[in-house]
């Protein structure tokens, strides 16, 4: 998955088989489920080198007991960041959102990202400039939660990584470096893999 922000989806396919018979199907999936269908423009494209996804960063499980989680990012210097953020709430059925909240150092909220779980990472590019971040995880129900609900544990992860140019998913590197240039980010990156999705 690399891009997933309301107006773009993009998902990166590798090591296709040459030769080989592949279906794409589209589907529509809008967040509120109430939203018209529109047009949309599919495109399929072919490469031989992929584009480098970015990292994971922050990994942790919350639950109805252990609500919150927080973390704090640096920047060297100003950049066009790509972030990305899922959530997974395993076999449960009760719906779930984890809400991403980045403050700047005066306090003042930089923008909020929210993923449901069990559905494709959420991302956004921002440009931030250099300096120090607050990063904030909340966990709660989802729309269509029955009453008396309990919130399941749900693992989330942050992806986020510098982009070399803001033209394309491409990045400055694979990890979370604080050279120059670079983004580095402190707290909880709890071993596991990234959810996958379809």
């Amino acid at each position: 998955m690399l891009a997933n922000d309301g107006l773009s989806y993009i998902v990166q396919l590798t090591s296709v088989v040459p030769g080989a018979t592949y279906y794409v199907q589209t589907t529509q999936q809008p967040p509120s489920g109430q939203q018209t269908p529109a047009d949309y423009h599919l495109s399929i494209a072919f490469g031989a080198q992929g584009s480098a996804a970015a990292p994971a960063v922050a990994r942790n499980t919350l639950s109805q007991t252990n609500q919150t989680d927080a973390g704090t990012l640096n920047l060297a210097q100003a950049g066009l960041v790509h972030f990305a953020l899922s959530a997974d709430e395993g076999n449960s059925t009760v719906p779930v959102n984890v809400t991403m909240t980045v403050t700047d150092s005066t306090g003042k909220t930089v923008f909020t990202l929210t993923a449901q779980g069990g559905k494709p990472p959420i991302t956004l590019n921002y440009y931030l400039g250099a300096g120090t971040y607050q990063v904030t995880y909340k966990v709660s129900l989802g729309s269509g939660a029955p009453g008396g609900a309990t919130i399941p544990s749900v693992t989330f992860e942050l992806d986020a990584g510098i982009f070399s140019q803001p033209q394309g998913p491409y990045f400055t590197g694979s990890t979370t470096s604080s050279s120059s240039g670079g983004l580095s980010y402190s707290g909880t990156v709890k071993s596991g893999s990234t959810p996958y999705y379809y």
